[in-house]
């Protein structure tokens, strides 16, 4: 999210850059290599057993891109309320054309550093890729999002990361601008911020790592 040495506008941009470059090279709007990784992702996120879909009532969804996740979550029963919120105008169309005739859906295309969502809490935070795009202060930046997303977080966050000690140094010459993350920590980072991680779950090569973390205090009202 926002280093305060940075601007909203200017993490925006990087965020935009990054997803037009990968456009260009991969020839799709996902920001993954292609749909099957896409989709290992979705299932890797919402196949833990430390998630109960079908007793949630809600899900945030940041970095919603095509709306994909809300199919894999009704696909498992989950039947609550869905806010998905995506920074580029094509994933949002497209998520919206796919999934806007959900009545329980709602897709918001705005950057999420800037978006107010007042007290509003969420039974789980996913956030799959929104902290991929490398930044200036990749710590300050981090910490300013996972306090946020563990804020808005009732019950648990599920995150997608890329761990810096697995990624192959090929794919980070490849795409310079890609954020690979001290997994260690972000582990310790979560735990501070009371919601530790409770699985890892790595895939794709075994460099790509899904997080479900859970907070300490779940009978806090």
């Amino acid at each position: 999210m926002v280093d305060p040495a940075d601007s909203a506008e200017a993490h925006a941009a990087r965020v935009r850059a990054f997803y037009a470059d990968y456009h260009d090279r991969m020839g799709n709007t996902l920001g993954w290599p292609d749909l099957h990784a896409a989709r290992q992702t979705w299932a890797a996120a919402c196949a833990d057993p430390l998630t109960d879909w079908t007793a949630a009532r809600s899900v945030l969804d940041v970095g919603s891109g095509e709306g994909h996740l809300l199919g894999e979550l009704r696909a498992r029963g989950f039947r609550g309320a869905y806010v998905g919120v995506e920074l580029l105008e094509g994933p949002h169309r497209a998520a919206i054309r796919r999934y806007g005739d959900d009545p329980d859906a709602t897709f918001v295309c705005a950057d999420f550093d800037a978006l107010d969502l007042g007290h509003t809490g969420f039974d789980w935070v996913m956030s799959l890729g929104s902290l991929a795009v490398r930044q200036p202060d990749q710590a300050a930046c981090d910490r300013r999002a996972l306090t946020r997303l563990v804020r808005l977080a009732r019950t648990g966050l599920v995150l997608y990361v890329n761990d810096r000690s697995r990624v192959p140094p090929a794919e980070l010459n490849d795409l310079p601008d890609l954020a690979a993350h001290d997994l260690g920590a972000l582990c310790e980072l979560l735990a501070e911020l009371g919601c530790p991680a409770r699985n890892l779950r790595w895939y794709a090569a075994d460099h790509s790592v899904i997080v479900h973390a859970l907070r300490l205090d779940l009978d806090a009202p």
